[in-house]
């Protein structure tokens, strides 16, 4: 998979996070041990970026879109609190 982050991701973007890994017992959820925080953001019917984070936090996350989305985008998020105030820079 490719990717060309000097091209700015418009239109309808989708963005959400997981964590990667295997299966493991104890904690589940968010910042579980041995598992790897990813953010995907994804341009309908166009680009993708796809990033590993060192933590899924709200600065982290806002710092990746906007370096990757234009402030243009329909921008499309869960609920997660970390997006909270996007609203107002994106539409």
């Amino acid at each position: 998979m490719e990717q060309n982050p000097q091209v700015f991701l418009k239109n309808d973007v989708e963005v959400d996070e997981t964590y990667i890994g295997g299966k493991s017992k104890g904690k589940r959820g968010r910042g579980v041990e041995g598992k790897t925080p990813v953010v995907a953001l994804i341009e309908r019917g166009g680009e993708l970026r796809a990033q590993k984070m060192k933590r899924l936090s709200a600065i982290a996350l806002k710092t990746v879109i906007r370096e990757h989305v234009d402030t243009s985008a329909n921008l499309n998020t869960d609920e997660f609190r970390s997006y909270r105030g996007l609203d107002k820079e994106y539409k």
